[in-house]
C-alpha cells in the first residue's frame, strides 16, 4: 500500500516539479510515482522501463554508494541528470542520504524529497 506521507509527497511533486523532471526513487515507489505524478523515474515498472534490470541495479548502486562515497554518489546524480530524489521508508532501507541534507525541499514525516542543484 501507499502511505499518507507518500501520497502527500506525490501530490507535492505533481504540483511543484516540472513535468520533465527525472526522479530517483526506490523500486517500489518508482513503480507508482509516474502514475501518481506524471514524472519520469530512473526505474519504475519492470515492463515499462528500458533496460529495467540495469536501471534497478543502478538505483541500488546509488544507495550503496551514498554512504560509502558521497562524492561518487553526487557524481552519479549529475551524470544521470537526476532532478529530485524521493526518500521514504523503502529508500531508507537501501541506504542513507546524509550528504543531501542541505538539498531538502519537502518533508512529511516519513518522506523527504531532495532537489539537485541544476548548476
Amino acid at each position: 500500500y501507499i502511505s499518507g506521507d507518500e501520497v502527500r509527497a506525490f501530490q507535492w511533486l505533481r504540483k511543484n516539479v516540472p513535468a520533465d523532471a527525472l526522479v530517483l526513487a526506490g523500486p517500489r515507489i518508482g513503480m507508482f510515482l509516474p502514475a501518481w505524478t506524471s514524472r519520469r523515474v530512473i526505474y519504475g515498472h519492470p515492463f515499462e522501463t528500458m533496460n529495467a534490470s540495469a536501471e534497478k541495479e543502478a538505483v541500488h548502486d546509488f544507495f550503496r554508494m551514498a554512504a560509502a562515497d558521497p562524492p561518487a554518489a553526487r557524481a552519479f546524480l549529475v551524470e544521470r541528470g537526476i532532478d529530485y530524489i524521493f526518500y521514504g521508508s523503502d529508500e531508507r532501507r537501501l541506504g542513507t542520504l546524509d550528504f543531501l541534507s542541505d538539498d531538502e525541499v519537502f518533508s512529511s514525516d516519513g518522506v523527504i524529497i531532495y532537489q539537485m542543484d541544476s548548476s
